[in-house]
């Protein structure tokens, strides 16, 4: 999530230590840790709003475009057959 390493981590306990003192420095972090998996699960529940509407915005296209794909692929089997075939008539006169 942050880009911290271990020297920002201990200059940030630090800190804590002296502002909070030792003795409330154990509940503030239990609050500080609730309030970050309260961000990161509202985050979650967006993302997964956005997709869900971008999934049901696009799912329509996508339809169409696997039946269209199915189509070309079906084509291509029945020309590849045709070109086969023809091929095998030309060497049989």
């Amino acid at each position: 999530m942050f880009d911290l390493g271990i020297q920002e981590i201990i200059v940030i306990f630090v800190v804590a230590l002296l502002v909070f003192g030792p003795n409330r420095l154990p509940e503030v972090g239990v609050k500080v840790g609730k309030i970050i998996r309260k961000i990161k699960v509202a985050f979650y529940d967006v993302k997964r709003n956005i997709n869900e509407q971008i999934d049901d915005t696009y799912k329509p296209y996508n339809d169409e475009f696997s039946d269209l794909d199915k189509k070309i692929k079906d084509l291509s089997i029945i020309n590849r057959n045709n070109i086969e075939k023809k091929g095998d008539d030309k060497l049989n006169e």
